[in-house]
């Protein structure tokens, strides 16, 4: 666990450090992300994580289980929705299609669960909209995050 604890650190912050409040950025502690891990790791929910390694170092993971925040106003109740908690690809392995491959490993391994949708949250002043607007991400709304009123964020849903 600690290669993925610090391989998470390194990506978040390589990501966030520059659309995050920077008082916010700081606290984001490797021991932070270890705590993350091991309660992740001992939850019971279905949630689980799939990781790309090559020659022994962790390039890429991605994490997902059941939807945590429902927008109501746009989802059935008869849907059954999973959300992608996490995706992140070490900066050198980007643009190879590593992470088109963990999404597409993770919803195989929704759909065997029975799981119908998935959902992907991501801030809209990052990157990462491109990305799942390309693997066919249809957009569902883009709200503001309670801490932070002016940073919105994208949430795409997928079919599986």
């Amino acid at each position: 666990m600690p290669a993925l604890t610090a391989m998470h650190h390194t990506t978040w912050h390589n990501t966030h450090d520059s659309i995050l409040p920077s008082d916010y950025c700081a606290k984001q502690t490797i021991e932070r992300f270890d705590r993350h891990w091991k309660k992740f790791f001992l939850k019971n929910d279905g949630s689980f994580a799939l990781v790309a390694i090559d020659d022994n170092q962790i390039l890429g993971f991605i994490s997902a289980g059941i939807m945590r925040i429902i927008p109501e106003e746009n989802l059935s109740v008869t849907d059954a929705y999973a959300e992608v908690y996490k995706l992140y690809i070490d900066a050198n392995h980007q643009h190879g299609g590593m992470g088109k491959q963990l999404i597409q490993a993770c919803f195989e391994r929704l759909g065997s669960l029975g799981y119908v949708t998935a959902v992907v949250r991501v801030f809209t002043a990052g990157n990462a909209c491109h990305f799942y607007e390309h693997i066919g991400g249809k957009l569902m709304t883009k709200e503001p995050i309670i801490h932070w009123p002016t940073l919105p964020y994208t949430l795409y849903y997928f079919q599986l």
